[in-house]
């Protein structure tokens, strides 16, 4: 197998980043993983990635840093961002009912707000239990013409009164941000979040699209063998699922938040808050964003999971440190590596 460094500053690899490696082949050994990613920002802004084992087994592609996994819902803290910064712009009302920015979306029980689908407080349905929908093979060719995937259904509960996780509720604010932004959701993503952190090699999941350094899925059956993934369309859910990009652009992303560069420090501490629900108790979820741990240090971030990939982004805003985890394997734990990475990088 083929391991293979990228070191983005001028940085001597010492005791610590050969830690990680031995971390990530550890890591990489214990689930059978065809390829893993990682990318780390440290304090002073050094970016490292390190990218370990096959990005396409078949045909022997050794996986580097420039291979792009599917994001899984690490793409919904995209959302977010571009949301707020709609806001700061006073393109965006947060708090305004949906359908002032979507009329096409019928009427419910209760009137909905693209703060509560971020903070998954919206009651918008997520996927069915028969997998029917997670593993739909429709494509849909705008966020506008996906909310036909849902949009028929009843809010499941009074929104603010319940916590459900909803992808769902994020393609419903993406077509908000569509028409606040007045450019197609990947682009408007593009213009708000992607460019202002420098990432390059981002861009909406597209099966019908050639992406360079794309990389295959794979699933492990009950008997640990490894499998190509069955095709899954993300267009339903592009902007909570639906994006490819590399460890560092995740990583870019993370030090865009921490260092001012994407949303104002206001904006930020909104995006990280336990969210409030109507009875005064709090969630243990931002605006599409996670509270990973509330004591000091802090830590931020997402989980991602769908067919053939497992992600993890955690962050730090009192470390300055950032950790993406990218898999090509479904149904992996992506959490305890990139742990294992946050706290190695913080021994002296």
């Amino acid at each position: 197998m083929l391991l293979v460094f990228l070191i983005l500053f001028t940085l001597p690899l010492g005791a610590q980043w050969r830690e990680v490696e031995r971390l990530v082949e550890q890591f990489r050994a214990k689930e059978s993983a065809p390829a893993v990613s990682v990318a780390a920002s440290l304090k002073d802004g050094t970016l490292l990635t390190a990218a370990r084992g096959w990005a396409d087994l078949e045909n022997e592609v050794a996986a580097t840093p420039f291979s792009m996994f599917r994001l899984a819902s690490v793409s919904k803290p995209f959302t977010a961002v571009a949301a707020l910064k709609l806001a700061e712009q006073g393109a965006l009302d947060l708090d305004a009912p949906v359908e002032k920015y979507v009329p096409s979306w019928p009427a419910k029980q209760w009137p909905v707000t693209v703060r509560q689908l971020l903070a998954n407080l919206g009651g918008v349905r997520h996927y069915r239990a028969d997998g029917s929908d997670f593993n739909s093979t429709v494509h849909y060719w705008s966020t506008r013409e996906a909310l036909a995937a849902f949009s028929s259904d009843p809010l499941l509960h009074e929104p603010g009164t319940k916590y459900l996780y909803s992808s769902y509720g994020f393609t419903l604010a993406g077509a908000a941000i569509e028409a606040a932004a007045g450019l197609p959701y990947p682009e408007a993503v593009a213009a708000l979040v992607l460019r202002p952190a420098e990432i390059e090699r981002m861009r909406a999941d597209d099966h019908f699209a050639i992406i360079p350094g794309r990389v295959r899925g794979y699933r492990k059956t009950p008997g640990g063998e490894i499998q190509n993934c069955p095709l899954a369309d993300t267009s339903s859910k592009t902007p909570a699922g639906g994006w490819v990009a590399t460890a560092a652009d995740v990583v870019r992303f993370a030090r865009a938040l921490l260092d001012g560069r994407l949303i104002k420090p206001e904006s930020l501490q909104a995006m990280l808050e336990r969210q409030r629900l109507k009875d005064g108790s709090r969630t243990s979820y931002g605006l599409g964003m996670g509270i990973l741990r509330d004591a000091a240090p802090r830590v931020y971030g997402h989980s991602g999971g769908q067919q053939g990939a497992s992600a993890y982004l955690a962050f730090s805003p009192e470390l300055k440190t950032a950790v993406a985890v990218l898999v090509n394997l479904e149904g992996v734990n992506t959490r305890p590596l990139a742990e294992a990475i946050l706290a190695e990088l913080q021994k002296p």
